[in-house]
């Protein structure tokens, strides 16, 4: 893809450790708050490495980013194009616009961006208030295994790169996806249409940047639950886990069930088919609704006797689900502890 700029999404997950190795690569980071702006700064990253591309982030929060350093914001209407003028005078903006999310796990279009047939409305209030609009934004949707989205979008874009030449940046967003479960296009793949769709719809290649979020850290962890109780019903077994969607999985909830984490287990035996729960009494809480398993067990002696599970590719969308501080999730739901493995090393998060 070869990006000029990568700006990663800091809202796909926030641990210390993720944005101070990023920070020691030279990546950048799209903050879209001053509390996102902290982290961001607090891991070594400087302010001009920070954007906001939130085309509803407040007057707070956009003074205070402008403060720090920030110079580069999002607009979607009018509205936020008044909050910019008054509290980042003289930032850069980028104009996000609406573009298809089919495809897509979760669909990001049905709230923001303008649709390119008013944008040039927008452009032109932009540019009475004073505003350096150099580029336009947009999102294909997250987990989108559409190539269609990334050139529909550029082709959009090209139309109002044509009429305003001052326009010289084109954010793509983020949306590249991991693999959970079933084939997905690879970024390689992802990259030689955006290629192509570049070079056949502008004169002159835009500026590319890139927000990748899920992609950088989705495979960046796992999760372990134990079982805390089986019911063997055939054809289709129950397992209860001391973990809960309501702790940080709340991503299989939003999107149905379209959206599933690889399993796996070091239970041994023959298999059975499971639908796994997790310990609140909540019918949604459910982490995998058809799943092969080696027969699991719960040891109501022991608990360490009992099968562990792992959901796999849980880096993203997880832990900043979980506001800090809590003790337990909904209905007294297990919070996960957070653990790094370094150098071979498996170190607990003070």
């Amino acid at each position: 893809l070869s990006p000029d700029q990568v700006y990663y999404a800091v809202k796909c997950n926030s641990l210390p450790p993720i944005l101070s190795t990023l920070a020691e690569a030279g990546c950048g980071f799209e903050a879209n708050n001053a509390e996102e702006l902290e982290k961001v700064l607090e891991s070594g990253a400087p302010a001009e490495r920070i954007i906001n591309s939130s085309p509803i982030a407040s007057a707070r929060d956009v003074r205070a980013m402008y403060a720090a350093g920030v110079r580069i914001f999002a607009l979607d209407s009018a509205d936020q194009a008044d909050n910019l003028k008054h509290n980042a005078p003289k930032a850069r903006c980028n104009l996000r616009i609406y573009t298809t999310n089919e495809g897509s796990a979760f669909d990001l279009s049905k709230r923001l961006g303008v649709h390119v047939v008013d944008a040039p409305e927008l452009l032109n209030h932009a540019k009475k208030r004073d505003l350096v609009v150099e580029g336009l934004t947009f999102h294909v949707g997250s987990q989108c295994t559409s190539l269609v989205n990334w050139r529909e979008a550029l082709r959009a874009c090209s139309g109002l790169f044509r009429r305003y030449r001052e326009l010289r940046t084109i954010n793509i967003g983020g949306g590249f996806p991991v693999c959970y479960n079933g084939s997905v296009p690879s970024i390689h793949e992802i990259g030689v249409e955006i290629r192509a769709a570049i070079a056949g719809a502008f004169d002159t290649p835009p500026v590319i940047h890139a927000e990748p979020g899920r992609f950088i850290v989705g495979d960046a962890a796992l999760t372990c639950a134990s079982v805390i109780q089986t019911d063997e019903r055939p054809p289709r077994s129950r397992a209860v886990v001391d973990l809960s969607v309501f702790a940080g999985l709340i991503e299989i909830i939003e999107s149905g069930d379209g959206f599933r984490y690889p399993v796996e287990t070091d239970a041994k035996g023959e298999p059975a088919t499971y639908r796994i729960g997790g310990a609140s009494c909540a019918g949604t809480d459910i982490l995998a609704r058809e799943v092969r398993l080696p027969r699991l067990r719960a040891d109501h002696r022991d608990d360490l006797n009992s099968s562990r599970i792992y959901l796999l590719n849980t880096g993203a969308y997880t832990l900043d689900y979980i506001a800090v501080g809590q003790k337990a999730g909904f209905n007294g739901s297990r919070l996960p502890g957070v653990y790094y493995l370094r150098n071979g090393l498996i170190e607990k998060d003070s």
